[in-house]
């Protein structure tokens, strides 16, 4: 399949959906990060190590990551552009979609301010204000007729923990709230962004429900509190209940938007399931060796197996791990993997 690395389209007559726009934080990020003032960012080896070319272009990963495979999946030729390759080209790029996604972000404006300038979620969603002025500039009134058939894909909250609740030295909210209470928080703040994004026109959207961040080579080697403890109960606890709180908020906005369709992505379920744990062998170390902030360190090669590892360094997923993911996302194996309907039912959806 061709790719543009600069994101320029080809035509994507095949695709299932005539756009796929994506928010989020270092799971989507696509070089968002690359020119703002942050610590977070990847353009640089052996980031992209499998990418198509081996360009290090600012993702948190080996090669592909879940949305450029989710895209790939729906049919699109080319990968979805970052917002900041798109702000500064054709206007017309932009009615394929965007990618706003900022590593580091989260759903809190106060999440990841150790790091430096982040993109937020709230940031994420004023640019796509600029994007849709953008396309009403070239569509007009077939706008709303458009936008409502595209995919929007959101994926935070992982950020606002390990950058925020779960760091008591730097902010207070582990003290403000309990887990449970947290996330209450967190659901109500992104309830908010959600219809903001329903008031700019998405009907289809997908929210990314946290992965199992208690498991990350991070949280085992910083985290877990019992020698020889493979995961950290208390993260992976706290993240079920923003999930659990996620498919709730899912069912309520299916409810009372009927000509709108809103659907859970269970990543936390499949990251840690069975079939990853059968194709993957080695699920609690990093692929790549790491700097002091669990990314990978520049001078050091990474494994040469890549495809037998599930995290690629201490947070983020091999592109062999995303690929697994993605196939569950788009065709469910188990009716939790995606709720209420997976994503190749989202797009086939006429509302």
């Amino acid at each position: 399949m061709l790719h543009n690395i600069d994101g320029t389209n080809n035509g994507d007559e095949e695709s299932q959906v005539p756009c796929f726009f994506i928010f989020g934080d270092s799971l989507v990020d696509n070089g968002n990060n690359n020119q703002i003032e942050t610590i977070i960012k990847v353009n640089n080896k052996p980031y992209g190590i499998d990418f198509p070319g081996g360009i290090s272009t600012g993702r948190f990963s080996n090669g592909r990551n879940v949305v450029d495979i989710i895209g790939e999946v729906l049919g699109f030729k080319d990968f979805i552009p970052s917002f900041a390759t798109a702000n500064q080209g054709n206007a017309t790029l932009m009615t394929r979609g965007v990618n706003y996604g900022s590593g580091g972000s989260g759903i809190r404006n106060d999440t990841g301010k150790i790091v430096g300038t982040l993109l937020n979620l709230e940031v994420q969603l004023d640019h796509h204000l600029i994007t849709v002025s953008k396309i009403k500039s070239i569509l007009g009134n077939e706008t709303e007729a458009h936008l409502n058939k595209c995919i929007y894909f959101v994926a935070v909250g992982g950020s606002d923990y390990l950058t925020n609740y779960f760091m008591p030295d730097v902010q207070s909210t582990s003290r403000d709230y309990t887990p449970q209470q947290f996330s209450r928080v967190l659901i109500e703040e992104y309830k908010n962004q959600i219809m903001r994004l329903y008031n700019n026109g998405a009907r289809k959207i997908a929210l990314n429900g946290v992965g199992a961040l208690g498991c990350t080579p991070f949280a085992i080697s910083s985290l877990a509190k019992r020698k020889g403890c493979t995961c950290s109960e208390k993260v992976n606890e706290a993240v079920q209940f923003f999930n659990h709180e996620l498919i709730l908020l899912v069912e309520h906005l299916n409810i009372d938007y009927p000509k709108a369709k809103f659907i859970y992505l269970n990543y936390f379920g499949i990251g840690s399931s069975d079939p990853i744990i059968k194709e993957m062998k080695v699920l609690d170390k990093s692929c790549c060796p790491l700097n002091g902030l669990g990314l990978c360190n520049t001078a050091s090669s990474p494994c040469p197996d890549r495809k037998a590892y599930l995290f690629w360094d201490a947070f983020h997923l091999t592109e062999a791990a995303s690929e697994l993911i993605v196939k569950r996302y788009y065709n469910s194996l188990l009716q939790s993997d995606s709720y209420p309907i997976d994503l190749k039912r989202l797009a086939e959806l006429k509302l």
